[in-house]
């Protein structure tokens, strides 16, 4: 990302935690509006105030993104995946 002629941020790609801290930063050290910044990020206001947040109160580490999913053991049975496969050979 380049700000007055100047690379002053970079991330790869698939780098979600360098693009919240950059989105941030830019609001941070106010080179550009919390509107311009969630427009040209592709964010609701509201998703970069939360990431505003969450990197006032715990930094780096606020912008990693949380494990999504499941969080507890799966309830997947025997019987339910029979029928499961069952069900998908049936169409």
């Amino acid at each position: 990302m380049f700000i007055f002629g100047l690379a002053t941020f970079a991330y790869g790609a698939c780098d979600e935690t360098g693009r919240r801290l950059a989105a941030v930063q830019l609001v941070r050290t106010r080179v550009a509006t919390s509107a311009e910044v969630a427009s040209a990020f592709g964010v609701s206001g509201v998703t970069l105030w939360t990431w505003r947040r969450d990197y006032t109160c715990s930094g780096v580490a606020g912008l990693v993104r949380a494990r999504t999913g499941p969080k507890g053991p799966i309830k997947l049975t025997p019987g339910l995946a029979a029928r499961i496969v069952a069900l998908d050979a049936a169409g």
